[in-house]
């Protein structure tokens, strides 16, 4: 259960009946008015512009160095669309290069992101390999990974050598990391006045008791 805070913006005397609710996260961070605020450019604020529905598969290949730190991370991915028309896909990344694994032109990457853009006949397919910045990602793989190396006289643990390569005698660990948990706040009501809750509960329970009829209060 996560809490949640509802701002109500009122009108004016004359609109007092539309209640003007916030904009969600992803609708604000697209108005163009922030653009001067946070300095970016009106490029980023763009959407993709597709002529129908699109299918999309994706492989992440991550090359780790000796101690298990993500050292290159690969992003293969297939689009298929559906629909005639122009086509306009726009992938934040951020993406530092993409190769083309298909006849079509490439996408391109501009200020980060990865576009695609073309003309579908019916339906295409778009491929491309994308390098993405293995610093960046790191935190949002799903699974994190430390590797050591502790040799067979009982000496320290360490590092496996450059490109992997063991020292010598010994035992490897790999160690695995869940890194999808995400921290949940959960409300306690230990700040609660009993007094003020107690008669709602109470109403709650009389109704639940109570034989089939209206809805719980």
């Amino acid at each position: 259960m996560v809490g949640a805070a509802l701002v109500v913006l009122l009108g004016t005397p004359a609109a007092a009946d539309t209640l003007l609710l916030p904009l969600p996260g992803a609708a604000q961070v697209q108005d163009p008015t922030l653009c001067p605020v946070v300095g970016c450019l009106p490029d980023r604020l763009l959407k993709s512009v597709v002529p129908g529905p699109v299918h999309s598969v994706e492989v992440v290949r991550v090359a780790v160095d000796p101690q298990g730190t993500p050292a290159g991370v690969t992003l293969e991915q297939r689009l298929l669309l559906s629909g005639r028309g122009d086509y306009q896909v726009r992938e934040r990344g951020p993406a530092r290069s993409a190769r083309s694994l298909s006849d079509l032109d490439p996408p391109i990457t501009k200020f980060g992101a990865v576009v695609w853009q073309g003309f579908s006949p019916g339906s295409r397919e778009l491929a491309a390999e994308l390098t993405l910045d293995a610093g960046l990602e790191a935190a949002r793989l799903p699974l994190g990974l430390q590797l050591s190396f502790r040799p067979a006289d009982g000496g320290p643990a360490r590092p496996l050598g450059p490109g992997g390569r063991l020292p010598g005698a010994g035992t490897v660990t790999l160690v695995l990391h869940n890194q999808t948990a995400q921290p949940v706040v959960l409300p306690t009501a230990a700040d609660v006045d009993p007094a003020v809750v107690a008669p709602l509960l109470e109403a709650l329970r009389g109704a639940a008791l109570a034989a089939p009829g209206p809805r719980l209060p």
